[in-house]
This record gives C-alpha cells, structure tokens and sequence, in this order.
C-alpha cells in the first residue's frame, strides 16, 4: 500500500526534529565542557586543598612590629595565592622551633605530611633520603634556574635531583671594629674597595690590632677569633680557602686530611701560637663568648653574618662602627664564603593534582617579587633579579657579593653519616686550638675516625 504525501510528510517532519533535538543535546554538551575546560584552564584544575607549614619567621608582615602575629605574612600570601587561584585551598599550620622538627618527623613516618614546608638542606636531605620528597627538577625552568644563584641552588642537591626551592640566603664574611682601628692609627689596614684581602693582609691587620694596653705582657685586645667549640663551619671555611674540602663533592668520601686541609689547619694553629693574635684558649671558645668579646671590643674581628651588624646595635654598651671586608683568599685562589639557606620542599602524597597545586604555590612563594621578603630577615633573597635590596649600606653590600663564592658541594649535607663525623671533626679543631695536638696528628686521627663511621 503506498504512503500518502501527507504521511510523508509527518515522518519527515519526525526525522527532522528527532536530528534538531540531536544536535540540541550535543551542542548543550559541548557547551558545557567547553566551559569547564575554560574554567580549568583559568584556574589550573578541579578544587584541590594542599596543606603548608611555616615556622615562625618574623612578626607582621614586614618585621616592623614586633608585637604582631608571626603568622600575618604567610596568611596574606596564601589570601593573594588563592585569589589568583579559587581552585587551590590552602590549609596552613605555624610550627613551634622547639618542637616543630619532631613533629614532621612523626607526620613523615605516618604517612600525613604536609604538602609544604620550609626548611634547610640538611633536613631535606633527610627526607630525600627517604623517597618523601618530590625533586623540583621538572618544574625549575631555564629562565628560573638561570635567575637562582648557583651557589645557592647547589644547596638543595642531591645527585642529579635539586628539592629545594630556594628562599633566601646567608652569606659569612668578617667583621671588624672600625673605631678600633681608628683609635689604633691602623684603618689603612682594612681593605677598601670591594673590600677583598689576601692572607698576609688579614694577618698584617691582626697582628696591629693585637694590643697590650696595660703593660702586664697580655694582650687586652686580641686581632680576630676563633671558636673551637662553636660554629665548626666556620673553621671549614679556611679549609675550601686553601683549596682543601671536607668531603669529595658527592659527599661520600672524606678528603680533609689532603695536603690542603693540613696547611689549613697549620695556619690556624699559627694565628693562636706563632702570631698571636688569637686568645689562647680558642679550643673551648663558643660563639656566644667569642661574640661577647668582640662587641666589648676585646676582639678586633670575627665572622659572622649580617645577624651580627643588628647585635652590635642591640648590645654593645658602647656603640663603634662594624666595617665588613670579604673572607681572606690566597693570590692563586679565589675567595670562599659559606652560605646558610632556607626554602621550600613539596612532599610526595597520594594526589598528582596535590602535588602540582603544591609546587605552583611554593613557585608563587619564591617568584621575583615575593622572594624579596628575605630583606624582612636582613638577608639575601636567592634570586639575581631581586637586585641589590641593599645598595645604601656598604657592609651589606659586602656580605652580598660573598654570595658568588659560596662553597658548592663536599660539605657532606648528603651524606646521612655526617652528622655522626661532625662529632669528631670539632674536637680535632679543639685540640689544635688548644695546644693539645698538633695539626698532622689530629687531623690524621680524626680522618682515620671519620672513614670508619662512613663506612657503616
């Protein structure tokens, strides 16, 4: 039986809205996906919460205020972060310094630690070790690791993987008495310039500030000082200066007791016997002592860092002028600075989306504009392009330029066996310093002692 025009027509009519209906649908789809895509593309992801912890760095935003909260300038980063970010929450805790390494600890070995945190190398090292941490490798650009200072990036290591994010800073250089020298006719002993200095200048200069102001044989004022029982890493920078190292630079073998670690260790012994211009008794110096006396001007010069210059104006019954020069170098070598850092580290979890909204955030922490809060510390921010934040103040400028010299690698920070050979490097120093031993000896006995417990 054949179909009337009419029928079709009304089947015609069927198929076409049936197709228009379709195609309705399919464009209602799309348009939802598109704007889906779209929001993601804004916002990076799906909603994603991180979580990052702090401890405290300075009280308000700016360290201007000492009675406000430590925790005003994390909060107003992670407000700016979120903001440019609505799909990222960030959840933030303030660590205690008392407490706040042991309980990352525990965090770690259950499997519930945070997303972020800041810490130093030896401690990511650590967790390195341990597989928790992500290497940044993948998300350090060329353009980025171009504008980190090398010296400063190597700090964060390990290998051929980089897990530290770098932050800020701290460079060591030496500090001295300006009005000490003023009074005793020598400033022209001090550098001028960039404030570089060989060897011989730096022992020229302490030599004439070692004075006996009362006539009973001893010196009241000693030319510089070292600390046998304080900071170890100070008394390694005189070894990387005389080219020598503590560790082989992937941090496996100790290389101290090298022709250069002992003429290091004989100059230092000399500045106490030969010169003189050391207190006797530097092998049970701390730090604490050692900057005590220089602040009471029984000590002409020190290292430091720039936390000295501040201490001075706090403490110093009677105010003098602290003049920085650079670290003395031998005329074949150039000079060495050892550098204290801090950054970012993103710990390993369970959620690729978590781990990637967690390295955009510390990416956020450590950009050009933000690094500069390290000036909130009165150190140096890790990036070139944060430019000279102190270019009205020389001593600042000084400690600055130290920054190209950190010491790179050999430092043994890798090496999960250092901590344990720290225990015997310092007494080696102790006992030169004190007499007790000559350098040879104590060095040979100590690297016999070192080997031993890297071998475990």
């Amino acid at each position: 039986m054949r179909k009337t025009g009419r029928e079709k027509m009304n089947k015609f009519k069927t198929v076409f809205l049936g197709v228009i209906f379709l195609i309705v649908i399919v464009i209602v789809i799309v348009g939802i996906n598109v704007q889906k895509r779209s929001s993601e593309s804004k916002t990076g992801s799906k909603q994603v919460t991180i979580t990052y912890w702090d401890y405290p760095q300075w009280p308000g935003l700016d360290n201007t205020d000492s009675s406000a909260p430590f925790d005003a300038y994390p909060k107003a980063k992670i407000a700016e972060f979120e903001k440019l970010n609505p799909n990222i929450k960030v959840n933030f805790e303030l660590l205690t310094w008392q407490g706040g390494g042991q309980k990352l600890d525990v965090a770690v070995a259950s499997r519930q630690s945070p997303d972020i945190v800041y810490l130093a190398p030896v401690t990511a090292f650590k967790y390195a070790r341990q597989k928790a941490l992500i290497p940044i490798n993948d998300y350090l650009f060329p353009e980025e690791k171009d504008d980190f200072y090398e010296t400063i990036l190597e700090t964060g290591r390990m290998e051929n993987n980089y897990y530290l994010w770098p932050w800020f800073n701290v460079p060591t250089a030496v500090i001295a008495n300006y009005d000490l020298f003023e009074e005793l006719g020598i400033t022209h002993l001090l550098p001028k310039g960039d404030r570089s200095w060989t060897m011989d200048d730096f022992v020229k200069a302490a030599k004439a500030a070692t004075v006996d102001r009362n006539g009973d044989g001893k010196p009241d004022v000693y030319g510089f000082v070292l600390e046998g029982s304080g900071r170890t890493y100070f008394n390694n920078m005189w070894v990387y200066a005389f080219g020598g190292s503590l560790y082989s630079k992937d941090d496996r073998e100790f290389t101290l007791d090298d022709p250069n670690g002992l003429k290091a260790l004989e100059f230092l012994r000399d500045l106490i016997f030969e010169h003189k211009v050391v207190p006797v008794g530097s092998g049970g110096m701390n730090s604490a002592t050692a900057t005590t006396m220089f602040i009471e001007g029984k000590v002409a010069m020190m290292m430091d860092s720039p936390a000295l210059l501040s201490k001075i104006k706090v403490e110093a019954e009677k105010p003098f002028t602290p003049y920085v020069v650079q670290f003395p170098y031998l005329p074949s070598r150039k000079p060495v600075s050892f550098l204290q850092s801090g950054g970012f580290v993103v710990f390993r979890s369970d959620n690729k989306d978590r781990e990637k909204a967690a390295m955009k955030f510390v990416q956020f922490l450590t950009n050009k504009k933000n690094i500069k809060s390290a000036q909130y510390l009165n150190v140096f921010p890790a990036r070139r392009s944060a430019g000279t934040l102190y270019s009205n103040d020389e001593n600042m400028k000084v400690f600055g330029r130290m920054i190209e010299y950190g010491i790179k690698g050999g430092l043994g920070w890798t090496n999960p066996n250092a901590g344990e050979a720290s225990l015997v490097i310092a007494p080696m120093y102790q006992a030169v310093f004190s007499g007790q031993k000559d350098p040879k000896t104590a060095l040979n006995e100590a690297a016999k002692q070192v080997r031993k417990i890297l071998a475990k």
